[in-house]
This record gives C-alpha cells, structure tokens and sequence, in this order.
C-alpha cells in the first residue's frame, strides 16, 4: 500500500511602494525642497540686503563724521573775516577752487566736466571781494548726481563741494617772528617790487622747534610737519595777512647751530607748486591793490622806510570735500583733498599733507550744504547754499544720500538712504561775536 505525500506550498508576498506612493512621496519631497529654498533665498536676499545696508549706513556715517568734524574745528587762528586775497586791479588773476582737473591732478589726470569756481571771482570787480574765507561753498561745482533707486541717472540732482582752512595745529613754525622778509617795494605798499622781482624769501628764526625748523623733526616735537614746496604759508603782522604757497624751503645741511638760518621761497609763475596761483606780486602799478605781500610792509622814512614790521608764518591746512563719479565710474566716492593739488613730496617718514584727494567713503551720490548766516539773506531761520557772505557763516547743514554699489537681485532696485546734521564752526565770527 502506497503512501501519497502532498506538497504545501509557500506563498512570499514582498512589500514595496505603489507608484501612486512614489509620486506623492515626489511631489511632498519637491514641495519641502522648494519652502527650503524659498526660505533660503529669502535668508540669503535678508542677508545680502542687511549688509548693503550696513554697508551704506556706514559709509554714510563716515562721511558726515569726517565732515562735520572738519568744520566744527575750521577756522583756528584765522583772521576774523579771512585771509584776503589778490583783488582791486587789473592784472589780479582768479585763485581757482583746489579741485582736481588734468592740470591739478597731474600724476593721474581725470576729466571732470565741472564748471570753474573761484575763490575771489570778483577779481577785478564785484563780491567776492578777494578774502579766503573759514568756509568757502561751492553750490553746484559737483558732478549731478542722481538721486532715484534704479541706478539709472534720471533725477539730476547738484551736488555741492565745500571748501576750509585752518592753522596746522602740528606745526611749530609759527612759534617766533620771522628774521627778515625780501625783498620790498620800491614806492608804496601796492606798488612795485624791483624790476625782475620772482621770489620773495622769508628767513626763519632757528630757535623754532628747538632745531631746524623747516626739514627735520626735534626730539622734542616727533609730529613737526616739515614746509615742503606746494604747501600754504600765511604771513600776518599787525597791518594784514597774506596766503602764498611755498616753492621751496631749505636750511644748512648739516645742520650748524641755532645761529643758522632757513628760508622759505615764494615764487611767482610756479604752475607746478603755486597752480591756483596765490603768489601774485606787486610787480607793476596795475598790480592787485589787496591780498598781497607788499600790504606788511610799513611805509616811511629813514630807518623804518618799506620795512616788515614783526611778521610770523603759520602753515595752513586747505582741506576739500567733493563728490566724484569720474575716477571709478561708475561708482561714487566722497573726496578729500588737503592742499591745493600741487605735487607736495614726503621726505623721510614726516607727516606732510596729502599729494592728490584721498576717497573717505564709497557710494556717496549726494553732498549738499546749506548755510545760515548773522545777516540777510542768508539768516539763521532762511538758509542758503550760496551766502553772499561766507564769513557771515553761523551754521552748516549737511545733506548726504548714499546709494548701494549693486542692485537688489530680486526687485533690481538700488537700495539708498539719507543722512542730514548741522555744525556750528566754533571759529567763525558768529562765535566770537555772540
């Protein structure tokens, strides 16, 4: 008898994804990734957007610190009412504003097309009326700027420069009275140096600085600021003040003893140095009547006949803000020139003033200064940008916008921002009047 066995089978059943699972698996995947990367681009649009921000903001902040800090000390030891420059005649040649152009900027020349400006346009003529004033505006005499979000120049907005001068608080140059000044005039104060005449030499006193007092720095005073050719010299003396710029300076080498003498040279027709120019000389009858140094003089006879009476030298320090889309354009920059753009050279590692303007902050397409003034019609309640009167000036307004140097990569708009302050220039007549 025969046995049947029977075979049981076993069935395996695998788990696995349906399709419809795999494409909503897909399709809740491709949504997560795409919240992810809209959050990520937002973060990163955030981010990008906060630096342009910070960016701006700071660079709007180093502009009004820099600026305001400048004019709130402008002015020390400047006469009341300026320095006055060569005006009243008809030879007198206009002293340009030290703004940079192919022949002030000559090292690396840049084409500005700004209209010429001038610190004593009245010469001959009608106000100004010759002096070089604490603060010296320039409405317009910027690049037209444009003030909308697109970076596209379609809102012409004027920008303005401003010009100021004070006494070089690091210079000992002024500490004794000049030895002597040569030459002199031959009949009257305005009229005439010898026939010839190009210099003017003033001899320093050796005791200044308790050592050379033109080249090299004492132990005594490790910040002496050296007198190098192209720099500002103002003589002043109980009759008036002159502003001439320097042509060379020189003094024993080696030095010999306090008994030694320096000189410092002026020279007319010195484009390289003097390139505004602010040495202009009695030379003639028709000659500048003002602004000259001829008017130091003391006119006499005998012993005191055409003499300098006690006269000292201080070294002045120009210092101009502008704004510039030329050099980088299309980028904006805020400007600071110290000095007239004369080619100054540094020897050793003294601290002279800047050889060409130094850009302070970065996208900066908007400078405009408003004044208010002790007289009309530029008062205290009605401020002008262009005071008849600049030494009238009470208080400067500042305006600044600053623009981002790219655009926002979502709405491709440029983002801006404004900043505005006033400063009272401590020097200024108002403050020594009230």
């Amino acid at each position: 008898m025969s046995k049947q066995t029977s075979k049981s089978s076993v069935t395996h059943t695998s788990k696995g994804f349906t399709l419809i699972e795999v494409i909503l698996a897909m399709a809740l995947s491709l949504i997560l990734l795409g919240i992810a990367f809209d959050i990520f681009d937002k973060l990163s649009n955030a981010a990008d957007l906060a630096g342009t921000m910070a960016d701006v903001n700071e660079n709007l902040r180093a502009g009004e610190n820099m600026i305001a800090r400048d004019i709130s000390t402008a002015g020390a030891n400047i006469p009341q009412g300026g320095i006055p420059l060569p005006s009243g005649a008809t030879t007198c040649t206009a002293i340009q504003l030290p703004l940079p152009s192919t022949t002030l900027n000559s090292a690396n020349p840049v084409v500005f097309t700004l209209p010429v400006q001038y610190f004593n346009s009245g010469c001959p003529g009608s106000p100004p009326s010759g002096n070089l004033n604490v603060l010296t505006p320039g409405a317009g005499y910027g690049p037209t700027a444009d003030n909308s979000t697109t970076g596209v120049t379609a809102n012409a907005v004027p920008t303005d420069s401003i010009t100021m001068i004070s006494v070089n608080p690091s210079s000992e140059l002024g500490e004794y009275s000049l030895i002597s000044i040569s030459p002199v005039t031959t009949t009257g104060k305005t009229c005439c140096f010898p026939a010839g005449t190009t210099t003017v030499t003033a001899t320093v006193d050796p005791r200044t600085n308790g050592g050379n007092p033109i080249t090299n720095a004492s132990s005594t005073s490790p910040s002496w600021v050296q007198v190098v050719p192209g720099q500002l010299i103002m003589l002043t003396n109980t009759y008036s003040s002159v502003l001439l710029a320097v042509n060379a300076a020189s003094c024993p080498s080696p030095w010999v003893s306090l008994t030694s003498e320096c000189t410092i040279t002026f020279k007319s027709g010195d484009t390289t140095n003097d390139p505004l120019p602010f040495n202009q000389f009695p030379l003639s009858a028709s000659s500048p009547t003002s602004g000259m140094i001829g008017n130091l003089q003391t006119m006499g006879s005998g012993a005191t006949a055409n003499s300098y009476p006690p006269t000292t030298a201080y070294q002045i320090t120009m210092t101009t803000y502008y704004l510039d889309n030329v050099t980088r354009s299309p980028y904006w920059m805020l400007m600071k020139q110290v000095g007239t753009g004369a080619p100054v050279s540094v020897s050793g590692s003294l601290s002279v003033q800047s050889v060409g303007p130094q850009p302070v902050a970065m996208g900066l397409n908007v400078l405009q200064f408003a004044f208010s003034c002790t007289s009309a019609p530029c008062t205290p309640t009605d401020p002008t940008r262009s005071p008849a009167n600049p030494s009238d000036i009470r208080k400067v307004m500042l305006w600044m916008t600053a623009i981002a140097s790219h655009p926002n990569r979502k709405t491709g708009t440029y983002f801006t921002n404004s900043m505005a302050t006033s400063v009272t220039a401590q020097n200024l007549a108002y403050y020594n009047q009230y």
